[in-house]
């Protein structure tokens, strides 16, 4: 069966759901990786100066690292905790109609499209034949105006699929 026939049924396919399980978790860990390191490393001259001299005149570096890396956070973690949800749960949804907008990341290969009322967003290794070609897919329907099914994953909003919409897929 392929992607879209399980799409159509209103489900995931084995590689849809183990390769954006892969990437939403990769997305999270690298987040949490990348962000929660800089506190605790301006923490450290300002441990060192007040242990030193006794002045705590550096403690506002650790403070001031915690708001960009909370907001960071605030964004990723749960955007990337809905995906997961939502793939344990194996259901996808579709939206009927033209995209209306499309941008898509030049340098990290994820795009935002929107159909109607419904914004979708497609992450996926660049690297990744599958992915790419639902983003082209995307593109030349935005490109060209033609109507297409998009399937998405509901809370996460995340899209797994496209189709054109032809007469006989009516």
């Amino acid at each position: 069966m392929s992607d879209v026939d399980a799409n159509r049924e209103g489900k995931l396919s084995q590689w849809q759901r183990e390769d954006l399980e892969r990437t939403m978790r990769r997305y999270r860990r690298r987040a949490l990786w990348w962000a929660l390191p800089w506190p605790f490393l301006a923490l450290a001259p300002a441990i060192w100066l007040l242990v030193d001299r006794g002045d705590g005149a550096l403690f506002f570096l650790p403070i001031m690292t915690l708001f960009p890396v909370t907001i960071l956070l605030a964004f990723i973690v749960p955007r990337a905790n809905a995906a997961l949800a939502d793939l344990a749960a194996g259901r996808v949804q579709e939206v009927t109609g033209t995209v209306e907008r499309m941008f898509t990341n030049s340098r990290s290969g994820s795009a935002r499209a929107r159909i109607g009322p419904i914004a979708v967003e497609f992450f996926g290794s660049g690297a990744d034949r599958g992915w790419q070609d639902t983003r082209h897919q995307f593109h030349q329907a935005w490109r060209d105006q033609k109507q297409v099914r998009a399937y998405y994953l509901p809370r996460s909003r995340v899209g797994v699929g496209i189709e054109p919409i032809t007469r006989s897929s009516e």
